[in-house]
């Protein structure tokens, strides 16, 4: 994984960080939503 991201591949790691960390956020509105109710 380390070697993936230290490949000079900035755009792709930036595009996949970017989907990631959108995933994330939906899954913990989610979980708070979930926990509220």
């Amino acid at each position: 994984m380390h070697a993936f991201l230290t490949e000079g591949k900035t755009q792709s790691s930036v595009h996949i960080w970017n989907t990631v960390v959108y995933w994330l956020v939906i899954y913990v509105h989610f979980y708070i939503f979930k926990s509220y109710n």
